[in-house]
């Protein structure tokens, strides 16, 4: 890995930077490949990520589901993602929408990171 995430939250909120450590410390870790799918479609409609890259790394999640790249998963995990709503395999849940700015780049990023780790 690179930098730890409590590097990405310094000058931050306390609020806002506990939602990033959160996100870097497992919570996507272990997340589902479909959720993850679901949750760059968010962020590639959003811009809050780099189309191409992220297209590549979701058309390679979708691959490892099986499915074609213009298929859709029809799971929970997948659907949420598409609503910005990221779930770990404990279920616990989090929503990007409650994220301002800058830090949604950021948490799409790290998404975008963990997914790599799930192909």
């Amino acid at each position: 890995g690179g930098p730890s995430s409590a590097a990405l939250v310094g000058p931050l909120g306390c609020g806002d930077s506990s939602v990033l450590s959160s996100l870097g410390g497992g919570l996507m870790g272990s997340g589902t490949a479909s959720n993850a799918a679901g949750v760059i479609t968010y962020c590639m409609k959003n811009n809050y990520l780099n189309a191409d890259k992220a297209a590549q790394v979701k058309d390679q999640l979708m691959g490892k589901m099986g499915l074609g790249q213009k298929e859709e998963p029809k799971d929970e995990g997948y659907l949420n993602g598409l609503s910005g709503v990221i779930t770990d395999s404990d279920r616990k849940s989090f929503s990007l929408d409650k994220v301002k700015g800058s830090l949604k780049e950021k948490a799409c990023d790290l998404v975008l990171d963990n997914a790599k780790s799930l192909l």
